[in-house]
């Protein structure tokens, strides 16, 4: 049995006045008795769910396994790659908001298109290549200023030889 949203919110309301000894409790519907005997986290994600959410996509939603490497598009890793890339050209490896909102659009999208209990592991593979092309980026930097550590400043040009090298390894377009 399901509850909507309205019922939930209902709900929401009751219990905030919640007594178990209390004669109000016991006249409780069949929907509010099931709700109550529910953990927290399934009322989350039945909430979740109600709401138009997609609990696939929660690090926390039982059913979405363990985080693994999955196969993405060429088209996914490269942006993904390039994501990280424009924020050290552009930003000294800072994230401007707008543009991370962009990039995290596209990538819900792209993973909202594969199967659920793909989801979770296509949004983990994501960041692994986010988190790989940082450590790239942060090993050339130390490698030409080896008193360089992460979130001080450095030369933008470093990061343009990096991407030179990039085209010629990957043979990609980076610019930016």
């Amino acid at each position: 049995m399901s509850m909507t949203v309205s019922n939930m919110a209902k709900y929401a309301i009751a219990k905030q006045d919640f007594d178990p000894q209390s004669q109000k409790n016991q006249n409780l519907s069949p929907e509010e008795k099931e709700w109550r005997s529910l953990s927290q986290e399934e009322r989350h994600f039945r909430n979740l769910i109600a709401a138009g959410g997609d609990p696939w996509m929660s690090p926390d939603y039982p059913g979405a396994g363990k985080e693994y490497i999955i196969p993405v598009s060429k088209d996914i890793e490269a942006l993904a790659r390039k994501e990280i890339r424009d924020a050290f050209l552009k930003n000294q490896g800072f994230v401007n908001s707008a543009d991370a909102e962009s990039y995290s659009k596209k990538f819900r999208d792209y993973a909202k298109s594969q199967s659920g209990p793909e989801r979770r592991a296509i949004m983990y593979t994501i960041d692994q290549i986010g988190k790989d092309e940082v450590s790239k980026i942060e090993q050339k930097i130390k490698s030409v200023d080896t008193n360089w550590s992460p979130r001080q400043s450095f030369d933008p040009k470093i990061i343009q030889e990096y991407l030179q090298e990039q085209v010629q390894i990957e043979g990609i377009d980076q610019k930016v």
